[in-house]
């Protein structure tokens, strides 16, 4: 009896050690038998395609004293970390729901046995979706993209044609039923023809009804840059011409827009430094006399140190005066902004330090007097962890006037004070 009892515990080890190496394996089949590789940086960008770079890359250690940063995972065998698995933006630690380039929490990716994308997905900081996208293919072309809402229901389908050549000749946008509908621009679909050496030579842009929106026609040269684009609208009609002009080293250094008559509306003109980062943009009108945007900037002057980190710009108006000058850490955060009126008097400054981690600890915004430039404090922001934790208003004298006190980035209670100083009302 003793050694039946003992061969029945015996086959039962067996059995055991049999389940886990068979759960190892189906991990390993899960993971492809790979390890997953973190990666902590400061920023992330957004490229063509969806497709997500790091940039400020960080230890593990480092990233534990900062307080915002994101996280990518990525397979081990993908050495160029050009797929990641998982993106995360973290506040100490955790997925945060705060404001950030990914717009979610998290983001997950899935891919195909020849590593194409085939599922993103993005979560909330509480793990709950938020929108699905998946992927199909065909000859190893993508076919089809499936949008999906935080209910996990289809919402749109974006499908894609191909001509013998593999080029993309239309991108049309479909509600769940497969029905053209427009997108957020208002277009529906959008045509591509080709050139004899496989470059975009026409597009057009339609509504869900067919109507014509616009049409583009490219010209390239010898060296495969595009140097002209032609516009024209729903008549017909040209619109706009748009040249380029590179240099020997295909850097862009003039852009010139053209009305309908060929007669030059506008020009762009770009300098660069000797390691090829942009560090001027110039837009004239057509008498060559400096054009301002929107904001009147006809100016933007860009020092960039050898990690390709902006540490410095200005901007000047269509006047050539200087409208604001600022100054970046190694990490493009704020140090310092000076915005000046059209008098070219100092008019505002804005002031941020920050912990040895480069989190934000503190913000002091000052007004500066017309007569002696002096610079009085306006409002003061106090952050603990990163997050605002006081914000304090002065008058115009400088004098302490409301105070606003916050508890995790809430408002929590406003203080009032007289113009001695003394609080005359909390709420």
């Amino acid at each position: 009896m003793k050694n039946i009892g003992l061969f029945k515990r015996f086959h039962l080890s067996i059995i055991l050690s049999f389940l886990v190496v068979l759960i190892q394996f189906g991990l390993g089949m899960k993971n492809g038998f790979s390890k997953e590789i973190a990666v902590y940086a400061r920023q992330v960008n957004r490229l063509e395609g969806e497709n997500y770079t790091y940039k400020f890359p960080m230890s593990e250690s480092e990233a534990k004293q900062v307080h915002y940063c994101y996280k990518f995972l990525f397979d081990e065998n993908d050495q160029n970390q050009q797929r990641p698995l998982q993106i995360l933006y973290l506040y100490q630690g955790k997925p945060s729901g705060d404001f950030n380039a990914l717009n979610a929490a998290e983001l997950h990716f899935r891919y195909n046995s020849k590593n194409y994308r085939i599922e993103k997905k993005s979560f909330n900081h509480l793990k709950r979706l938020q929108s699905k996208k998946t992927y199909a293919y065909k000859n190893d072309l993508l076919r089809q993209e499936r949008v999906y809402n935080h209910k996990n229901k289809l919402n749109e389908k974006i499908t894609y044609q191909y001509n013998n050549e593999g080029n993309l000749i239309e991108r049309a946008f479909r509600n769940a039923k497969g029905t053209l509908t427009n997108n957020r621009l208002g277009y529906a679909r959008r045509t591509f023809k080709y050139n004899k050496k496989n470059q975009v030579a026409n597009e057009a842009v339609y509504t869900a009804t067919g109507s014509v929106m616009r049409k583009m026609a490219y010209r390239y040269d010898q060296h495969n840059q595009k140097i002209e684009t032609i516009i024209r609208d729903n008549t017909g009609q040209v619109t706009e011409r748009i040249k380029f002009k590179f240099s020997a080293k295909g850097k862009l250094l003039e852009k010139q827009v053209l009305n309908n008559f060929k007669y030059i509306k506008q020009r762009a003109l770009y300098k660069y430094d000797e390691i090829g980062n942009r560090i001027e943009e110039r837009t004239l009108d057509a008498n060559n006399e400096l054009l301002g945007d929107m904001f009147d900037v006809a100016i933007l002057k860009r020092k960039i140190d050898q990690k390709r980190s902006i540490r410095e710009e200005k901007r000047y108006n269509s006047q050539n005066q200087l409208k604001s000058h600022v100054w970046f850490d190694r990490y493009e955060q704020l140090l310092k902004r000076e915005e000046y009126n059209r008098q070219q008097r100092l008019s505002l400054v804005i002031e941020r330090n920050y912990d040895d981690y480069a989190n934000l600890l503190e913000e002091k915004t000052y007004n500066i007097t017309k007569k002696s430039q002096r610079k009085i404090i306006a409002e003061k922001k106090h952050y603990k962890q990163s997050k605002l934790s006081k914000q304090i208003e002065f008058d115009k004298a400088g004098q302490k006037q409301i105070v606003k006190t916050y508890v995790n980035g809430r408002l929590h209670k406003t203080s009032y004070f007289n113009k001695n100083g003394d609080l005359i009302k909390e709420k």
